[in-house]
């Protein structure tokens, strides 16, 4: 699962990674906005390293953050 969250008032959409599934995105109002996207894999992976993903903000902004979380499947 991947998030990306970025305060601007510019910003108004994002471009997810190729391959990704989006699950989730967010636009708040006024000059103080944050939006967000929020994706995963689709599917269930197998154990080992990974590339990165990098998802697009339709404008620059320097106060931006992302991260990923590695889930386990239940059982």
């Amino acid at each position: 699962v991947s998030y990306w969250g970025e305060k601007s008032s510019a910003t108004t959409a994002w471009t997810a990674p190729q391959g990704q599934t989006v699950r989730s995105t967010q636009a708040g109002t006024g000059s103080g906005r944050i939006t967000s996207l929020l994706t995963d894999g689709g599917a269930q992976v197998p154990a080992g390293v990974r590339d990165g993903v990098t998802a697009t903000a339709d404008s620059a902004s320097v106060r931006a953050t992302m991260w990923s979380l590695v889930l386990a499947p239940a059982g």
